[in-house]
């Protein structure tokens, strides 16, 4: 069961309603099961499931030093980086240590970062100390947007009628 204390993401009313399980992540009251964990995974296994991952850390990095930025804080090549693509990295601090895994995707003209909840904090500071003075925009995005992870052998055929344009062309 979930607390005041805790932080519920957008869609908790939703799935309280669907008669979740509720579990705390990180200060994140989230759904840990809907039918079982058996039965969850195999549909994964064997069709498609839907995960509420909106606690997951959001950060939005633009600007016209944002790259210089990135390049001092992940161990990811992000200068080579190509648009449109996801690459994982670590987040180190000033003595090499890792602060936290992470993904970093490359949009356009902006990348955002993700990282564990548990750690979303304290990779903002340490983000604030590098870009500290630099042409950088931070914005964490955590509790602004709904994030749904979508898995399984039937996960291309269940988001065609749900998605603008054909996600296997993504």
């Amino acid at each position: 069961m979930s607390d005041d204390s805790e932080r519920k993401p957008a869609l908790h009313d939703r799935h309280m309603e669907a008669g979740a399980v509720m579990g705390n992540e990180a200060g994140w009251a989230v759904p840990m099961s809907f039918a079982g964990v058996a039965a969850e995974v195999a549909a994964v296994r064997t069709a498609a499931g839907v995960a509420d991952i909106s606690h997951v850390g959001r950060i939005r990095i633009r600007g016209n030093q944002a790259l210089e930025a990135l390049e001092r804080l992940c161990t990811v090549d992000v200068a080579h980086q190509e648009d449109f693509t996801a690459a994982r990295t670590l987040l180190c601090n000033e003595q090499g240590g890792v602060l936290d895994d992470a993904w970093l995707i490359r949009l356009a003209d902006e990348w955002l970062l993700t990282c564990s909840p548990i750690c979303r904090e304290k990779v903002l500071a340490h983000i604030a100390v590098v870009t500290d003075g630099m042409d950088v925009k931070v914005n964490d995005q955590t509790s602004k947007i709904i994030h749904l992870a979508v898995a399984g052998p039937a996960t291309l055929d269940r988001l065609a009628p749900v998605l603008p344009e054909q996600a296997a062309g993504l």
